[in-house]
């Protein structure tokens, strides 16, 4: 599973990850071009979504229906650096993914018409997401390449920067930005490393224009930011608040590993837990925690909504909580109703068959079998449930909530930084003794 850079035709940069066990192929693929690329916010993320609109050869109803025919699945992102598409198809379909995919970044057609209809689809994002606080606040992968801590006023714009843009502001966008030399993705799954970089170089690098005397840009593919307290001031009343503690820790055999997914569970469903005690002291308006992976890095979140004014009392049960997770809180009792949750949860992803298909295909490790991927998908989830020790779960909690593994923190409501406990104070509180 450990990342290749190959290069390919032109200075364009592949980043290979083979995993023999996944007979699913998961694409990246954009160019350095993201909001740091831009000649005014919104630029860079306005260009993602008429990515979408139509190529050369397809108008925007015929793309789309070729998107939904061959892969379903795909989807783009803005970030600091990057400008990324990303999709999931089964190896049988990798080509004709490949060949609809390449054309849509390389043969890109803007349309007046279309820019001026998306204005308002991107004005009602700007709205649900800076307006709403609905944006979510952990520092993670959102993929293999992202790297975004922008606000999202400087990722989409304000209304008057979407109102600005044109056909010609767009146009030049492109042309300045979408070349070879500036071409980067990502792929894993099991196709062999010769496969995958002819597929890139004919379908992607082939068709773009290269510019031979460019200077490659040189990014940090890796997220490798030090924890840090986030503050994002907006409208919203209340404050809400995300620790998102971070660990590295690699797949055992083959094994993919449960211990932080069922922390998760125990803050969520346990009747002393910790959101429970928030609950019932009036301390929150809402509270949750999720479990989240890319590769080897998983996610925990601690998130809650609550006033201002209640925000240190609430820092105060969260540490108390965390520590006593990480002296043992846990029962061999309690891992038993964990892993009948996380059973539970995984028939429901089985029945509803509908998943996301790019988390599946590059997190799940799908070893043999006929059927869907959900089926194949449930069957190790359930071997890895079963094989987690009440022993591995505390040692994991142990490092999760320790001093020396200090959360990412991202603060959002109507209120100054200078209103806020600082990091120093966030982790004097959380690990007091």
């Amino acid at each position: 599973m450990k990342p290749k850079i190959i290069k390919l035709k032109n200075g364009a940069r592949l980043i290979y990850i083979h995993d023999a066990r996944n007979n699913y192929s998961a694409v990246e693929a954009g160019f350095i071009a993201g909001h740091a690329s831009n000649p005014a916010n919104g630029v860079a993320h306005f260009m993602e979504h008429m990515l979408f609109k139509g190529t050369k050869t397809k108008n925007a109803e015929q793309f789309n229906e070729a998107k939904e025919a061959i892969v379903p699945s795909l989807n783009a992102y803005t970030s600091k650096n990057l400008m990324m598409v990303t999709f999931t198809r089964t190896n049988a379909l990798f080509d004709k993914a490949m060949e609809l995919v390449g054309e849509m970044l390389t043969a890109n057609k803007l349309d007046k018409k279309e820019i001026e209809n998306e204005k308002g689809v991107i004005k009602e994002e700007y709205r649900m997401r800076v307006d709403h606080s609905s944006r979510d606040l952990s520092f993670v992968h959102t993929g293999t390449l992202s790297q975004s801590q922008l606000t999202d006023e400087q990722i989409l714009g304000s209304p008057d920067d979407i109102d600005a843009i044109n056909l010609k502001l767009l146009d030049n966008f492109k042309n300045s930005n979408y070349f070879a030399q500036n071409f980067i993705a990502a792929y894993c799954g099991n196709l062999c490393e010769l496969r995958v970089k002819n597929a890139f170089n004919k379908y992607f690098v082939s068709r773009l224009k290269s510019r031979p005397d460019y200077q490659t840009k040189v990014i940090d593919i890796k997220v490798d930011k030090t924890p840090d307290l986030t503050v994002r001031t907006n409208t919203e009343q209340l404050i809400k608040m995300r620790l998102s503690f971070v660990m590295n820790v690699p797949y055992l055999e083959g094994k993919r590993r449960y211990e932080n997914r069922c922390i998760a569970e125990f803050l969520n469903k346990n009747k002393s837990s910790l959101f429970n005690t928030l609950r019932n002291k009036g301390l929150v308006y809402t509270v949750n925690a999720t479990s989240r992976y890319m590769f080897d890095t998983k996610l925990l979140n601690i998130t809650l909504t609550t006033g201002k004014d209640k925000l240190s009392r609430c820092l105060n049960e969260v540490a108390r909580e965390i520590n006593a997770i990480a002296g043992g809180k846990i029962t061999a009792a309690d891992l038993d109703t964990i892993k009948a949750n996380l059973k539970y949860k995984a028939d429901e992803e089985v029945r509803g068959a509908k998943s996301e298909m790019y988390d599946a295909a590059l997190d799940e490790y799908v070893n043999e079998g006929k059927g869907s991927i959900y089926t194949i998908t449930k069957h190790q989830r359930l071997k890895a449930m079963k094989q987690i020790t009440l022993e591995e779960v505390n040692a994991y909690a142990k490092k999760l909530f320790n001093k020396n593994n200090p959360p990412y923190v991202t603060i959002m409501g109507k209120a100054q930084k200078s209103e806020l406990p600082t990091y120093a104070q966030i982790l004097e509180t959380l690990y007091k003794k």
